[in-house]
């Protein structure tokens, strides 16, 4: 049985979802999968690429490019459509107990952060997520989505404090009887995650089951507008390859 592996058609259908896509848990799943369907298919394209003949009169060919960090979907905005690069660096602690908020800091690349307009800086805060968007800095978006919190927050409590080059989320502890929780980690693990990956790394799932098991589980967990988002996203991505089909 010949290998399923990721293709230009998968990785185009998921990114359709993707941008329809809004609720922060939703966006976070889909985004990681998507960075590993893009890294998979960069992977196997160079791999399969023909190597050049070494010539003796000519220098070398120069070093393959490293693929560039897969982007979040396109969000719409009053009068724009904007791209948003991941961050992937930063950084959290709490203070010693009884510690009232769990700090977030964002230091590196976002220099020039605080010369931005203030509305260029937004976070939304959730019971159990946040959604930090940074827009117009240098030219690009950036964005970082945190879903399934360890702990519960008081969303109206938290605060997004910006300086000249960082950015930090304080994010307030829901009080208990006996004081705040203290936490162990961001985000709380997933369950089967390492055997997930395990089965992964080995090649051997179809690409389109994948996106199909992920969709059904969103579906089913969501609420009425989760799942009117994702039937329309579907819908019209089989339309749109069915009219590619056509074309030949």
């Amino acid at each position: 049985m010949a290998e399923s592996a990721v293709d230009a058609d998968d990785i185009a259908e998921l990114e359709t979802v993707l941008a329809a896509a809004k609720q922060p848990l939703v966006v976070g799943r889909l985004l990681q999968l998507l960075g590993e369907w893009r890294n998979e298919f960069a992977q196997r394209s160079a791999a399969a690429a023909p190597a050049a003949p070494p010539a003796a009169a000519q220098p070398p060919p120069p070093a393959p490019r490293r693929p560039s960090p897969p982007l979040a979907p396109s969000v719409t905005r009053p009068g724009a459509t904007a791209a948003f690069v991941p961050i992937e660096s930063f950084g959290w602690d709490q203070d010693a107990y009884p510690s009232k908020y769990v700090s977030v800091y964002l230091t590196s690349g976002l220099d020039g952060v605080g010369d931005l307009p203030r509305e260029n800086v937004v976070c939304k805060f959730e019971r159990d997520a946040f959604d930090l968007q940074v827009h117009g800095l240098a030219g690009r978006n950036f964005r970082l989505v945190k879903t399934a919190l360890e702990h519960d927050i008081d969303p109206s409590e938290s605060k997004c404090i910006v300086k000249k080059n960082r950015v930090t989320l304080k994010l307030r502890k829901v009080e208990r009887e006996f004081g705040a929780d203290h936490w162990g980690a961001l985000t709380k693990k997933r369950p089967g995650a390492a055997a997930a990956g395990g089965a992964a790394g080995g090649g051997d799932k179809d690409p389109a089951a994948g996106i199909m098991d992920l969709m059904r589980d969103l579906y089913e967990e969501g609420d009425d507008n989760m799942r009117k988002t994702i039937g329309e996203a579907m819908l019209k991505s089989r339309q749109e390859r069915a009219a590619g089909a056509d074309d030949f």
